[in-house]
């Protein structure tokens, strides 16, 4: 079995721990356990700072938080593994520069794509060193993987475990960023 250890305080989470049975197969950063904890439906907020999309100098920190399950898919073809994600995330402008209108709405797109570009990106490194350098499963893709055999000893004689490291991976992340005035413009 795949195990990880997520401390119950969002704190004790700049880290994770990742286990194949009962050995320690490696360790993810912090970034590496927010997309754990997106996959796993398991993240109530997180704050994350992006690029300006209009300045290449200047930053801009987000606050995004999970209100909507993410989906999973796997298919399976030619006995490889395909696997679609697709997550959603909302969130507000943490911290802002003096001169700069954040109530515009082309920024806010820009912005928002800039976070989804950036969350995509991750998710696809974190599925890549789970499936690639550790070779498991710890977002648990297998119990999607079932709907693709007509039987319980089909999916094990199709050995998940041995054939998730051979997984592609599809990533879409759509982000709402919302301004952070708490009075808008009208």
């Amino acid at each position: 079995m795949n195990q990880q250890y997520l401390g119950e305080r969002g704190a004790e989470n700049f880290g994770l721990a990742v286990f194949k049975y009962d050995k320690l197969v490696g360790e993810l950063n912090g970034i590496e356990t927010v997309c754990y904890s997106i996959l796993s439906n398991n993240v109530q907020g997180f704050f994350l700072t992006i690029k300006d999309p209009r300045s290449e100098e200047e930053y801009i920190d987000l606050y995004l938080h999970h209100n909507f399950k993410t989906k999973k898919k796997v298919e399976i073809i030619d006995d490889t593994p395909y696997i679609t994600v697709e997550c959603k995330l909302e969130g507000r402008i943490y911290s802002i520069k003096g001169d700069t209108n954040y109530t515009e709405e082309n920024l806010l797109s820009e912005i928002s794509d800039e976070a989804a570009r950036y969350i995509e990106l991750q998710i696809y490194e974190y599925l890549y060193k789970t499936a690639k350098n550790y070779k498991t499963d710890i977002s648990g893709f297998g119990d999607n993987a079932l709907s693709n055999f007509t039987t319980i000893k089909e999916f094990e004689n199709y050995n998940w475990e041995n054939n998730y490291q051979n997984s592609f991976f599809k990533v879409n992340c759509d982000v709402c960023i919302e301004s952070g005035y708490l009075i808008t413009e009208i």
